[in-house]
């Protein structure tokens, strides 16, 4: 009986280890009323709970909803009448589809399953909002000073505002956030007109002594009135950064080809002294043998410093 113990807990052990939740995406961008389909990946076949959450910027993770092996998925909160979010569950995958998506969808949305006591979450995958309007390019050189501004038109509302910056440089599988101002409501200016519940803020983000690690396009991001608004994001490049490429091509395609021509005329002209001396050797070869056979000299009687040289003979 106690064997029987033992070899039911070592088995219960062996599930529980090595269960991982994987996205391997970390940002996706969206457009208003287009739907996206978040994977999560599950490394090994479970049957427990799956969980969705959201997490705005500034605030608490949110279960958007939660699904049992085998039973109809149960959504939390706001999202309990929300149709727009649909599961699904296969032994290893286990996906989140969002349609009609709006602004107020952007956010990090985590997967993670239960496992027995614990709860496994994924790295999270960053939803963001993004329209069809151009961005904004700043180009500047190293060592000059810039102010990247951002503009909220939005309705007038009680509480704090608060904005965040991000960056994403070249190469860079995500934009990272940079730097964060607290209540910035005193930046927001109330709409001139009578009675219209609009206002306006602007967030400055002043940047002094720029380098090249310093390029990239910044966004920012408001969360004010119970919703979080993304701007369109601005462009900073550095003048002649990317007209240095074509040159640069083009130099190495030419020393290419000069180092190309450089072996061609060595080569040739390796050739042309090999023969001219082949040339003189077989002349100075039969000289020497014509002036022993006058002279009635033997040539295998000299020795071997002053024998003639009839090799290419």
């Amino acid at each position: 009986m106690l064997n029987l113990v033992i070899h039911m807990l070592t088995f219960m052990l062996s599930l529980r280890a090595g269960i991982s939740v994987i996205q391997s995406e970390t940002l996706k961008k969206y457009v208003p009323g287009g739907t996206i389909t978040l994977k999560c990946i599950i490394s090994k076949y479970h049957e427990n709970y799956f969980s969705w959450f959201r997490q705005s910027l500034g605030e608490a993770p949110t279960c958007i909803i939660t699904l049992y092996a085998g039973s109809l998925p149960v959504f939390h909160g706001d999202f309990t009448h929300d149709r727009r979010y649909k599961v699904n569950k296969s032994e290893t995958q286990f996906t989140l589809t969002i349609s009609d998506l709006k602004q107020a969808d952007t956010g990090i949305y985590y997967c993670a399953v239960r496992d027995y006591d614990l709860v496994v979450f994924s790295n999270g995958v960053f939803l963001k909002y993004e329209d069809n309007n151009l961005k904004l390019k700043e180009t500047v050189h190293p060592g000059d000073s810039v102010t990247l501004q951002c503009t909220v038109l939005t309705e007038s509302c009680a509480g704090e505002h608060s904005v965040y910056w991000f960056r994403h440089g070249s190469g860079e599988s995500h934009p990272g956030i940079i730097y964060t101002h607290g209540d910035s409501s005193d930046q927001c200016k109330k709409s001139s007109e009578v009675g219209s519940p609009t206002q306006t803020c602007v967030f400055n983000l002043p940047k002094s002594n720029l380098s090249l690690s310093d390029a990239g396009i910044y966004y920012c991001a408001v969360a004010m009135c119970g919703e979080i608004l993304f701007g369109n994001g601005s462009k900073l490049e550095f003048a002649g950064e990317q007209k240095h490429e074509p040159k640069l091509i083009q130099i190495i395609v030419l020393a290419t080809s000069n180092v190309f021509c450089l072996i061609i005329i060595s080569a040739l002209l390796c050739m042309r002294i090999k023969t001219r001396n082949m040339t003189i050797k077989k002349q100075v070869s039969g000289k020497c043998l014509l002036f022993l056979k006058l002279a009635h000299i033997s040539a295998a009687s000299l020795p071997l410093s002053i024998k003639c040289m009839y090799v290419y003979e």
